[in-house]
C-alpha cells in the first residue's frame, strides 16, 4: 500500500478515535431515551449472567453480589441519563404543582475554552407560561437513582424467568 494511504489512513482512525467518544457524549445528552435504552440493553446481559446456569444445585450469586450489582447499575444510570425519556420523566411531573406541565430543556455553556456542559433543565410551567417550580439536580438525581434500582431488580428476576421457561 503507497505511504499515502496509509498516512490518509492514520489521520482517519485518529479522527475516528477522536470522533466517537464526542459523538457518543452528544448523543447521550441530546438524543431522548438513549441512555436509557443502552442502559437496559446493559443491564439485561450482566443481571442475566448472575444467574445460576440451569440445573446447577447452588446459586451462583449471593444476596451481597446482587445489591452490589443493582447499587452499581442504578449509580450509573442516574449519572449517565440525566435527560431520561418519557417514561423515565413521568415521576417528575407529580413535583409540579396542580395546573402547571413538566418542560425539560438541554442547556449548553462553555464555562472554559474547549469544555462544552450540557445540563437538563426540568421546570414546571403554568398556564401563563412562568414557571411555577424549577426542579433541582437533587430532585432529578433522586428520582433516577430510584427509577434504577427498581429497574435494576425487575431486570434482574426478567431475566431468572426468561432463564427458567427457556429450560
Amino acid at each position: 500500500m503507497p505511504s499515502f494511504f496509509k498516512l490518509l489512513l492514520g489521520l482517519l482512525t485518529v479522527a475516528l478515535i477522536v470522533a466517537i467518544p464526542v459523538i457518543f457524549v452528544t448523543g447521550i445528552a441530546m438524543i431522548p431515551g438513549l441512555a436509557s435504552v443502552l442502559f437496559l440493553i446493559t443491564g439485561f446481559f450482566v443481571f442475566r449472567s448472575l444467574h445460576r446456569p440451569v440445573g446447577a444445585e447452588k446459586a451462583a450469586v449471593s444476596s451481597t453480589v446482587l445489591a452490589a450489582a443493582v447499587g452499581f447499575f442504578a449509580l450509573m444510570g442516574m449519572a449517565v441519563d440525566q435527560r431520561g425519556n418519557p417514561i423515565y420523566n413521568a415521576p417528575l411531573q407529580l413535583f409540579c404543582p396542580a395546573g402547571s406541565q413538566l418542560n425539560h430543556g438541554t442547556v449548553i455553556s462553555h464555562p472554559l475554552p474547549g469544555r462544552t456542559d450540557m445540563t437538563q433543565n426540568f421546570r414546571c410551567i403554568n398556564e401563563d407560561g412562568g414557571a411555577a417550580l424549577v426542579l433541582t439536580p437533587f430532585h432529578l438525581m433522586g428520582i433516577r437513582l430510584g427509577e434504577y434500582i427498581v429497574l435494576g431488580y425487575a431486570l434482574f428476576y426478567l431475566t431468572g424467568a426468561l432463564r427458567r421457561n427457556r429450560a
